[in-house]
């Protein structure tokens, strides 16, 4: 059977920067909370960690991925593991789900100046600065949560280029779509779903913010 295509969002452009700077972390974290609620299965988030895992810093994916709350899932048949929680197979939706429910809801915090994630992520060993290379690299191990491991990636991007997510983060109060738009789409819309109204800073009134969908429930 043909390994179905996951399709990579447009990521966009970076005027702040200048051509031709690497985003390629951020565009992995990007791909993740734009895809994992289209229907992935266990090959598309293999496929997804497998051509990441050099930003993470593997030698390839993972044989299981966890959340707190749903448990630890065994992406390949006859995979041996020891874990508090095992989750079926029929649970990868919702652990899908709740891991960038988190990402968004993390990524959000960040909008109102809650950068906490950023401290836990160094101080976790998630991220480490590459002296030799003034970078900041991801460097989350194979058993952390999957929520993790994802916000390793803008972790790492957003130390790098703090300033430009300060003044172009969005993060879509109906879908949890994450972009970088602003001035088109307001700090908590998407191009799928722009405020009805916007202040000149583009963050809409949160009395009229719909809240990121609940994920769904087992069955």
């Amino acid at each position: 059977m043909a390994q179905r295509e996951i399709i990579l969002p447009t990521l966009p452009s970076f005027p702040a920067l200048g051509g031709g700077s690497d985003r390629g972390t951020l565009l992995a974290g990007l791909t993740f909370v734009e895809c994992a609620n289209s229907g992935w299965m266990a090959r598309d988030l293999l496929l997804w960690l497998g051509s990441n895992a050099e930003l993470f810093g593997w030698p390839g994916p993972p044989a299981t991925v966890t959340d707190p709350s749903v448990g630890t899932l065994a992406l390949h048949p006859g995979v041996r593991f020891t874990a508090p929680h095992v989750a079926r197979a029929q649970d990868l939706s919702k652990l899908l789900a709740m891991s960038r429910w988190q990402v968004v809801l993390t990524l959000r915090g960040l909008l109102s100046g809650d950068d906490r994630f950023l401290k836990g992520a160094i101080f976790g060993g998630r991220v480490r600065r590459d002296a030799s290379a003034s970078a900041w690299l991801a460097r989350p191990t194979e058993a952390d949560v999957l929520s993790d491991i994802i916000l390793s990636l803008f972790a790492a991007d957003i130390l790098a280029y703090r300033n430009f997510h300060e003044d172009n983060l969005c993060v879509c109060d109906v879908c949890g779509r994450i972009s970088y738009n602003s001035k088109v789409t307001g700090r908590t819309g998407c191009s799928d779903h722009l405020p009805a109204s916007a202040t000149s800073s583009g963050v809409r009134d949160r009395r009229e913010a719909d809240t990121v969908p609940p994920p769904p429930t087992k069955r």
